[in-house]
């Protein structure tokens, strides 16, 4: 009788843990189901979308640079181009127009030492504060390059376009025709690449970061899901650890109580790769 008594209380104890089971596997599938449809989509769109990922980057870092310095995107290109012919690599380029800019604030506020070097290279201050920032770049250095030392030159260039200013003597030393020249083959090689386009690029990369902040939203979903799923086995292991088992009873409950656990250990591990 008691033996029976004790498989009649394990039968409805493993009954609840079923129910229980199904309960949880039920959540888990209705959730499998959308996350498994979002994410497969995901999947393939990513695949696409990690092909030119690097260059909408870096075209939309090129917009925003050229809207900071006030010029048009193939201009900055342009010097970029230049730059990259005489061994200056882009970010000077743009770092040097952020200095060139401060440079002829400065003289127009009557700062001298600014003001002395752009009387040096008979260039109005005025002038090239209205001029679009890329040309004046380029009036800049021709004006450099006429001046009769390679001293002279190497303190005008510090001086107007700051530490890398240096960098730029090999321009400086291009003739006006030469920097045309390469300009006219970086638009042949490069094409133009208008603003329309240039926007769709920087929504693209807008859109991605909407994408990711929903699937990071999901992901956290699909956690906390699994956690409470797993509440139970843990809870369990840990009763399991701090319990003395001197007696057959103990035993028997142990092994009817794992049962039901393991059982949904086993249909989350089933279920959560397709989460994945």
């Amino acid at each position: 009788k008691p033996f029976e008594s004790g498989v009649h209380r394990a039968n409805r104890s493993m009954k609840g843990m079923r129910n229980q089971t199904m309960a949880v596997s039920a959540s888990l599938k209705n959730m499998a189901r959308t996350a498994i449809a979002t994410i497969g989509a995901y999947v393939g769109f990513h695949a696409i979308k990690s092909m030119f990922v690097d260059l909408a980057k870096e075209l939309d870092n090129l917009t925003k640079s050229a809207q900071k310095l006030g010029t048009t995107v193939q201009g900055l290109r342009r010097l970029q181009f230049i730059g990259g012919i005489a061994g200056v690599d882009s970010e000077a380029i743009t770092k040097s127009m952020e200095k060139m800019l401060d440079s002829i604030g400065q003289a127009q506020n009557g700062l001298k030492s600014y003001l002395d070097v752009f009387e040096q290279l008979k260039l109005d201050v005025d002038e090239l504060a209205e001029m679009d920032p890329a040309k004046a770049f380029k009036e800049i250095l021709v004006a450099v390059a006429d001046l009769p030392t390679a001293a002279e030159k190497m303190m005008a260039l510090r001086r107007i376009f700051g530490r890398a200013g240096g960098d730029l003597m090999v321009i400086a030393n291009m003739t006006a025709a030469e920097i045309d020249a390469l300009g006219v083959e970086f638009d042949e090689l490069a094409g133009t690449v208008t603003a329309g386009s240039l926007a769709a690029v920087e929504q693209y990369n807008d859109s991605l970061l909407r994408l990711s902040t929903a699937f990071a939203s999901l992901k956290i979903q699909i956690t906390i899901i699994i956690a409470t799923a797993f509440k139970p086995l843990i809870k369990f292991m840990t009763e399991l650890a701090k319990t003395n088992i001197n007696n057959a009873k103990s035993v028997a409950q142990l092994v009817v109580k794992y049962a039901a656990m393991a059982t949904t250990f086993l249909v989350v591990i089933a279920i959560v790769p397709r989460l994945i």
